[in-house]
């Protein structure tokens, strides 16, 4: 079964700036430098979630070439964040998420990185929209080296109807579910037909 923690930002307000220096330091390194608080408690969440779920600290952490972190001690994990939550994905496998807050209409940018399927399904529903971009954007965490190809090139809609996509000699299987009453939509994608379930880790690890 995949599961995707989802842990809200305000949790990780009081996590002293030592835990950091000493499991995360490249990272807090780059906190300090955020100019917006928010984004700053987006990445210390994610830190968090990597320290108190599958036990990673960035020494257990490298990036391959096309930017996909990946641990030999965590094979299957992934890393989205936005609006007031961080979120992580883990796997038995090769694994992608990506969570979206659904306050922006983007409606506009369809023809640009939809097909036209996808369009249709789309219409003018903005859940529906974030469904298709989240399994877009995690397809191409989860393929890991980069998409060989624009997102208009491959259509995610056969995730929304149980079945498999086809993409650089693998097959992948998607879900992608509303999260905090609609606020925010949560996708996933694996290489097995697993089920998604969504774990809100509300409290910090300390």
């Amino acid at each position: 079964m995949a599961k995707v923690y989802v842990m809200a930002i305000e949790a990780v307000k009081g996590v002293p700036d030592d835990f950091f220096r000493m499991h995360f330091p490249d990272r807090f390194e780059k906190m300090k430098r955020f100019r917006f608080h928010d984004d700053r408690y987006r990445s210390a969440a994610a830190a968090v979630l990597l320290y108190s779920v599958p036990g990673l600290e960035e020494k257990d952490i490298s990036v391959n070439e096309y930017g996909k972190p990946f641990s030999k001690k965590c094979p299957g994990f992934s890393l989205s964040h936005s609006g007031g939550y961080a979120a992580l994905g883990i796997a038995s496998g090769l694994i992608g998420i990506d969570i979206e807050k659904t306050d922006k209409d983007y409606l506009d940018i369809m023809p640009q990185v939809f097909t036209k399927e996808e369009i249709r399904y789309v219409g003018r529903n903005l859940t529906a929209f974030y469904k298709v971009w989240t399994l877009k954007e995690s397809l191409a965490k989860a393929v890991g080296t980069g998409l060989q190809m624009t997102f208009k090139d491959i259509s995610v809609l056969p995730f929304l109807e149980g079945r498999a996509v086809s993409c650089q000699g693998a097959l992948w299987y998607g879900h992608a579910e509303a999260f905090d009453d609609g606020a925010y939509v949560i996708a996933c994608v694996t290489q097995s037909n697993e089920e998604l379930m969504i774990i809100n880790k509300e409290e910090s690890f300390l």
